[in-house]
């Protein structure tokens, strides 16, 4: 701070003329900060004590997600979750369990995801071997209650029923349909296929996914690693590992569709999804591909979408782009927007143009040096507490990325040079070949935009 007089006040004298030494920071190793061991039964845990807090998390995986499924069951994995966590066990009623959770004062919840299922428990490190029973419980003995299933089934009713209500959602979830087809990323959801699923079918399904061989567990909290294996070799002895095989995920085909196209609805604004099919988890070149992306779309304010369409055209409140880059198949390359209906072709053109822009010339050293520095910075970030690192490192193994991925992934950002991410702008923006999907009034498009009028009119359940 400064007095009226602008002169420097002690306070400000005395902290300039501090000193710290530089921040020592390193990504926790597997082997040395991070255990690894694999259980009797197969399961590999992943251990991560920290006693500054006297709390405890743990992260249940197992592969087997909505990549697995058939048409008719898109849903069954999102439903079987929920129904892990609120359909009880063998032993206790759903009400029951829920009961023994708020007395021990846990947390439990499940998640599907596309390739693999989750199931989250924490609370007091105290209470750590009673979570880990009922976690067992519950996974092992699942009763998979009907009336639970039932109400379950009702909550994707209405979800389903209301999911047009949010046109940007509505933007989004039309754009992957069209980008992906005839694939379990391009099936649309179905009430009627949701309604005919029994418990029964979530039985097999959960008894497919939730064989050791496929799972792993990552500890984190206040807890002694020696006593903690030898509690979960105790309890999950009784769980063998039955080898079942998941079902093959399809290869993919390859992008749908191209073009424009429209879903017609009254409104003074325009939601736009624009892009194209990207890499997969394995590419190659991905640090230049997410500074080239940070550079583009994803970097708040300091990337060309944001720069281009709002700060100089005054044409959106924000704008973003998105490189999907941990999935086993080809991702999406995206960009999202909401925009007045009338300026809808005008951000197409700029988005389009912007594409070509990083196509076509090296960006500046500046841009490269500041992406560099947000991605070096968001890696470290990734790492701030026990919790989100056990769970990060644990992921490398689950989706195939090597146990060093982290650490040399910052070498790797300083590494990319203004040609390799000019080479890879050339692979993700493409603006011949762009799925568009614009939800925005009709009769405002045609005025302003009389090409809307060749726009593929697509009808939405």
């Amino acid at each position: 701070m400064t007095d009226t007089k602008g002169k420097i006040s002690k306070g400000r004298q005395l902290i300039e003329r501090m000193r710290f030494p530089d921040l020592q920071w390193r990504i926790p190793r597997i082997g040395e900060d991070v255990g690894r061991t694999v259980l009797s039964n197969g399961l590999v845990l992943y251990t991560f004590p920290d006693k500054s807090l006297p709390l405890f998390n743990l992260d249940f995986r197992a592969r087997g997600g909505t990549l697995h499924e058939e048409r008719r069951r898109k849903r069954l994995a999102s439903v079987a979750q929920a129904l892990l966590r609120l359909g009880g066990t063998e032993r206790h009623a759903p009400e029951e369990f829920d009961e023994l959770l708020d007395f021990h004062g846990l947390t439990l919840q499940g998640q599907a995801r596309l390739e693999t299922t989750a199931l989250s428990c924490w609370g007091l490190a105290e209470k750590l071997p009673v979570a880990i029973d009922l976690l067992l419980e519950a996974v092992t003995q699942p009763r998979f209650d009907n009336g639970k299933l039932d109400i379950i089934k009702e909550q994707w009713r209405e979800a389903l029923r209301r999911r047009n209500d949010d046109p940007t959602e509505v933007a989004s979830r039309e754009f992957g349909y069209l980008l992906y087809g005839d694939d379990p990323q391009g099936w649309d959801d179905n009430w009627e296929d949701i309604e005919a699923f029994t418990a029964a079918d979530i039985r097999c399904w959960h008894e497919m996914v939730w064989d050791p061989g496929h799972c792993f567990l990552a500890a984190s909290g206040d807890f002694e690693t020696a006593q903690l294996i030898e509690l979960l070799e105790e309890r999950f002895v009784a769980w063998p590992n039955c080898c079942h095989a998941l079902p093959n995920i399809p290869a993919l085909k390859g992008q749908a569709n191209y073009g424009t196209h429209l879903i017609a609805r009254e409104s003074s604004q325009s939601c736009i999804c624009m892009g194209s099919l990207g890499v997969d988890r394995y590419d190659a070149q991905l640090p230049a591909i997410k500074i080239a992306n940070y550079i583009f779309g994803a970097g708040g304010f300091s990337s060309r979408l944001m720069d281009k369409v709002r700060t100089r055209e005054g044409l959106a409140y924000s704008i973003y782009s998105g490189v999907d880059l941990t999935l086993r198949r080809r991702g999406r390359v995206i960009v999202s927007v909401q925009t007045r209906t009338d300026a809808s072709q005008k951000v197409m053109d700029c988005v389009a143009a912007e594409m070509e822009n990083m196509r076509s010339s090296l960006v500046s050293p500046e841009e490269l040096e500041q992406a560099r520095e947000s991605l070096v910075n968001s890696t470290y970030m990734a790492f701030a507490d026990t919790e989100e690192s056990l769970r990060n490192l644990m992921q490398l193994e689950v989706i195939g990325w090597p146990s060093d991925y982290y650490e040399t992934l910052l070498s790797n950002y300083r590494e990319v040079t203004r040609e390799e991410v000019g080479e890879v702008s050339q692979r993700l923006f493409r603006p011949q070949d762009l799925l568009t999907v614009v939800v925005g009034d009709r009769d405002v498009l045609a005025k302003s935009c009389p090409q809307s009028l060749q726009w593929e009119q697509r009808e939405i359940k």
